[in-house]
């Protein structure tokens, strides 16, 4: 069950990274304006924090690559934790099967 969560996560990490990506070069892709009858937290950055488009696209953009950069920190060190873990039971098998000594044949 929870890899399922994975991919929904992924896949929302992935929609929204791709969203201010696209506004690095189209400021069209903000989700800027009213939603539900009540202003984007983007139209709240500018209006009322006086941010400026640039700062509002660029600080997104920096936080999605940070964390594209931790998700492949974490990618790495799973893949080598695997990789020992892999390694350890080839060694406790064939540890095992050294300690049993040679097979006597049987025959047929």
């Amino acid at each position: 069950m929870r890899w399922g969560f994975i991919g929904i996560g992924a896949a929302a990490f992935a929609d929204m990274f791709m969203t201010w990506w696209r506004a690095a070069d189209d400021r069209l892709a903000v989700p800027y304006g009213l939603t539900g009858g009540e202003p984007t937290d983007a139209f709240k950055l500018i209006n009322y924090y006086t941010w400026s488009w640039e700062q509002l696209i660029s600080r997104h953009v920096n936080v999605g690559i940070v964390c594209l950069i931790i998700l492949l920190i974490f990618y790495v060190w799973g893949i080598k934790q695997a990789n020992k873990l892999v390694e350890a039971n080839a060694l406790a098998e064939r540890a095992a099967s050294l300690s049993q000594g040679p097979q006597p044949l049987q025959e047929s």
